[in-house]
Formats: structure tokens, sequence, C-alpha cells
């Protein structure tokens, strides 16, 4: 049976004001992904929505033989109940809207299952979470890539996510999950077309990139977390900390190179392997941010003060050391770790 998985951020700092259409910044029809940006979330929640309404109404009996003519009418005031409590919340920023398709087999069983001429409802017709499970990577670098392209005050609420099936005829089977958090004030900035283009290549390279997938899968519980600082910063810095560890070979290689290449002598190749042979288990954490933040950085000397002061914090929490949460370096954490995912990711597509 076909699927549509559907997972809903909200993005603070992305402004809605050039969205009166929605903009598809990344389609691949092999891997069956969409990710649109949108302003009007209800719409693109009404699957999500209607699913939602229907296990209401069938746990508060509309479904029975004497009240089924009632539920046309019931369920889209149900729906129109829900989606209006959502744009109450008066929230800003934009939506990206993350629709996945693909195939799964179910397991209906006649008596777990609500049939209309509408729609079906069924329970534990299918392990949803496999699913889930089966592209949580690929949405965990989908939602860093737009942190990265778009630079937002970092902040990404779930909002809503759900799997609808779909039989033969194109009825639909309905799955869902629905959550909320809370709302903030920030600073909205839009999505000109060079930004579009910049989500869609972010996008392309991040899904090339799996390798780095600790580090997506990190800064994206960084931006959903909206009410633990110590969580959000603990998850940002461990992002950039195992970044910094899986590409350090990488950069050490090239500046290796590069003084090798200054300098074409057999004694200094000799010198230089055994320094490296000696050191491989001699870096600190900052010696090896330094190296990477000398190719990948123009604020070279801003950033390694900064990672410094945030390592620092960071083995004071580790130590049992008092912190403030509400000072916690979050959103530093975060564009740092966003600024070298990006700049290292660009920097091994251009090789």
């Amino acid at each position: 049976m076909e699927y549509k998985y559907t997972i809903i951020y909200r993005f603070e700092g992305i402004s809605q004001n050039n969205l009166d259409e929605d903009k598809i910044v990344y389609q691949d029809d092999d891997l069956g992904i969409t990710v649109v940006l949108t302003s009007d979330v209800n719409r693109h929640c009404l699957n999500i929505d209607r699913g939602l309404a229907c296990a209401s109404l069938l746990l508060r009996g509309m479904f029975g033989a004497e009240k089924i003519q009632e539920l046309p009418i019931a369920l889209d005031s149900e729906v129109t109940k829900i989606q209006e409590e959502r744009l109450s919340n008066n929230k800003s920023g934009a939506y990206a809207v993350i629709n996945i398709n693909g195939q799964a087999e179910l397991n209906i069983k006649e008596n777990l299952q609500r049939e209309t001429d509408q729609f079906c409802i069924c329970f534990d017709a299918i392990d949803k979470e496999s699913i889930r499970n089966q592209h949580k990577e690929r949405i965990h670098a989908i939602v860093a890539s737009l942190a990265i392209s778009t630079n937002p005050e970092y902040h990404a609420e779930k909002i809503a996510s759900g799997i609808c099936f779909f039989d033969a005829n194109d009825k639909p089977l309905y799955s869902y999950t629905f959550q909320g958090g809370r709302a903030r004030l920030t600073v909205t900035k839009p999505v000109d077309s060079e930004k579009e283009s910049e989500i869609s290549e972010t996008i392309v390279i991040s899904n090339a990139n799996m390798q780095l997938k600790t580090p997506f899968r990190l800064l994206t519980q960084s931006l959903e977390t909206t009410q633990d600082n110590l969580r959000a910063f603990v998850s940002a810095w461990s992002a950039l900390e195992i970044l910094t560890n899986k590409v350090f070979p990488v950069y050490e290689e090239q500046f290796i190179a590069g003084i090798m290449d200054d300098h074409n002598s057999h004694g200094v190749d000799n010198f230089l392997d055994r320094i490296k042979d000696v050191m491989k288990d001699k870096y600190r954490l900052a010696d090896k941010f330094s190296l990477v933040a000398s190719f990948l950085s123009n604020e070279i000397t801003d950033d390694i003060k900064l990672f410094k002061s945030m390592k620092k914090m960071r083995d004071n929490i580790s130590h049992g050391e008092e912190f403030d949460e509400e000072t916690l370096p979050v959103e530093d954490a975060r564009k740092l770790a966003s600024k070298y995912l990006r700049n290292h990711m660009l920097a091994t597509k251009n090789a």
C-alpha cells in the first residue's frame, strides 16, 4: 500500500512575507521526497488533522450505526477546531513541509477498522515506527540543511507528523501524531529565489554525506528542543565536537600535503610523516578545531575563541560545576555547528 509520511517544522527566523504561494525547495522523485516552504500550514496538515479528528470521534462513539449520519458534519467541525487552535497560537516563522512517499505492507484486521465511503481507520496494521526509522536520517539532514542554508533564529519546532496510507482506489487510511510547543519572539527573514536554490543544493549534498548523519541528528535534536536549554546546548555542542573529530583527518592531510608541495624533499616528507605518526593520539580537540577552522572559515580567530569558551563550559558542566541554564550559548553552538557542516560539505563538494 502507498503511504505519505508528512513531517512539518516551524522555523523561527524565516519570514512568511514572500510565501503567498508554496515554494518547493527540494524534490527527488527517486527518493519520493519533496520539501516545501509555506505559510499555509493548515492546508498541509489536512490529512493529519482529519486522522486526528477521526480518532477523537471514534472515542466518542460517532462511528456507531445510530450516529453515522452525523459523522461528516462532526468531522468537519472537529478539523476546524483543530486548525483554529493551531492558528490561534500566532507563532512567527515559516513552515517546512517534508513529504516522503513510499510503499508498505499492511495487515488490516477486520475487527480493528472503521470504514466510511471517504476513509478507513485501522489499528495495529503496521509498525509505523519502522517507517519513521527508515527515513529519520534523511529528515535530520533536511532539517539541518534548512538551518544551514537560511541562518534563522536557530529554533525549529516540529508541529505535526503523520503517516497516511492509501489503497488502490486512493482511499486514505489515517495514521497520525501531533505535537506542539511554546511560542518565542524572533526577527524573521524572507526566503528569496537565491535562498531557495541554496536550500535545495544543501539538501542534495547533505543527503550525499550520510557519514555526517550523527552531527545532522544532533543538530536537529538541538533545533527541536524548546524548553531545555541544557539539552539543546549539549546536543549542538556534540554535533560540533563529533564533526570536528570526523573531518580533522581530511584537513590534516591537506595541511601536510601543502607543506610537502612547498618543500619537495624526501627528508621533509619523512619528517612530516613522523610528526603525523607521533601526534595522532596527542591532538587536543581545540587543536583539531583550529586546523579545521583555518580551512573552513574567514573568521578564524573569533571562531576559535568561541569554540574554546563553549568547550570550557561543556567541560564544567561535565565536571558538575554550577552553571546558569538560561545563559547557555545555545544559539552560538547551533550557528557554529551549522556553519562548519555547511562549509565542510561545500569544500568537499567543490574538491
